[in-house]
C-alpha cells in the first residue's frame, strides 16, 4: 500500500505538470492518462478498471467541504474506491477542515493507527472516519500533500475496526471469558492466541463425558459472560455451536464452537472467533 500511495501521487503530479494548451502536448497528456490507467487496472489492490481525473474529485465520494486555498490535485477513482490527492499551503488545518466536513454529515470518528502500509513521503495516517464506507485520511506530508482514500468495497471496513484491547503487558486482550473445564474434566493443555479481527481458543480435556455435556457446560460459561449460541449440531464424534459475543470494548465478535472426542479418554475443545 505504501508504494501504491506514492506511485499514485507521483504519477497524478506527473500529469498534472503535463500543460494542455497546446494540441501536442494534449495528446501526450492523453497518452499519459491511457497509459496510467492500463497499468493502475493490474497494479493496484482495487477491482475494476480506474478513472483518472485530473484537479477534480472522484464522482464516487460524499461532497467534501475544502477550505479556501485547497488544490485538488487529482485523484483516480475504481468502482468501489477512490484515492485523491490535495495540497495546502496548511495542511494540517486542511486535515482537520476534511474531518470536521465528515463528521457534520454523520461519519464517526476513529483513532488513528500506527499503520506501515499507509504512508504518503513520510506522513502516516492522520484520521480514520467511519459510516456506510471508510475514510482513510493520509497526511500532512513533508511537501504539504494531504492523501484522501474512500472506500465502500467490503474488503476494507477493516480499517473502521477498534484495535484490540490490550492487557497491561501489551498482549491483545481476549474476547472470550475465562472458560473453565466442567467438573470432571482435567485440562492437559491448553492456549488462547489472536490479534487483530481474529482469535483461536483450545483446550484439551482428559475426560470421558459425554461431548453434549462438554458442550453444554462451555455454552452455559459463554452465556453466563454475556454471549449467546446457537443451535448445535450433533455429529458422530464432534459437535458444533455457533457462537456471537461482545467484548470489552462492545466489538461483536461471531465464529464456532467444535467439541471433539479425539480419543478415548480425552475431549478437545475448539473456538474460533473473527470480528
Amino acid at each position: 500500500m505504501k508504494t501504491s500511495l506514492k506511485a499514485v501521487a507521483a504519477l497524478l503530479l506527473c500529469l498534472v505538470s503535463v500543460p494542455t494548451t497546446v494540441p501536442a502536448q494534449s495528446t501526450q497528456a492523453d497518452s499519459l492518462r491511457n497509459l496510467v490507467e492500463t497499468l493502475l487496472t493490474d497494479f493496484m489492490f482495487a477491482e475494476g478498471k480506474p478513472t483518472l481525473r485530473l484537479a477534480s474529485l472522484p464522482s464516487n465520494m460524499p461532497e467534501l467541504r475544502l477550505p479556501p486555498g485547497t488544490r485538488v490535485v487529482g485523484s483516480l477513482e475504481y468502482p468501489k474506491m477512490s484515492m485523491s490527492l490535495l495540497r495546502s499551503d496548511n495542511s494540517a488545518d486542511l486535515v482537520r477542515q476534511v474531518r470536521a466536513s465528515l463528521e457534520s454529515n454523520g461519519w464517526s470518528y476513529k483513532a488513528p493507527e500506527t499503520t506501515a502500509g499507509f504512508s504518503l513521503d513520510g506522513a502516516s495516517i492522520s484520521a480514520r472516519l467511519c459510516a456506510d464506507s471508510a475514510f482513510i485520511i493520509v497526511g500532512p506530508s513533508r511537501d504539504q500533500h494531504v492523501f484522501v482514500l474512500h472506500s465502500t468495497d467490503p474488503m476494507t471496513r477493516g480499517n473502521c475496526r477498534e484495535p484490540p484491547a490490550r492487557d497491561a503487558d501489551g498482549r491483545p486482550r481476549s474476547p472470550l471469558p475465562r472458560l473453565n473445564p466442567p467438573a470432571g474434566a482435567g485440562s492437559v493443555g491448553w492456549g488462547s492466541t489472536g490479534g487483530g479481527d481474529s482469535w483461536s481458543y483450545r483446550n484439551r480435556l482428559n475426560s470421558d463425558l459425554p461431548l453434549s455435556q462438554i458442550s453444554d457446560h462451555y455454552v452455559k460459561e459463554i452465556s453466563l459472560a454475556g454471549g449467546e449460541t446457537g443451535a448445535s449440531n450433533a455429529m458422530a464424534s464432534a459437535i458444533t455451536v455457533p457462537l456471537t459475543l461482545k467484548d470489552t470494548q462492545g466489538v461483536m465478535w461471531r465464529g464456532m464452537m467444535v467439541v471433539i472426542a479425539t480419543s478415548p479418554g480425552t475431549r478437545s475443545v475448539y473456538i474460533e472467533l473473527s470480528q
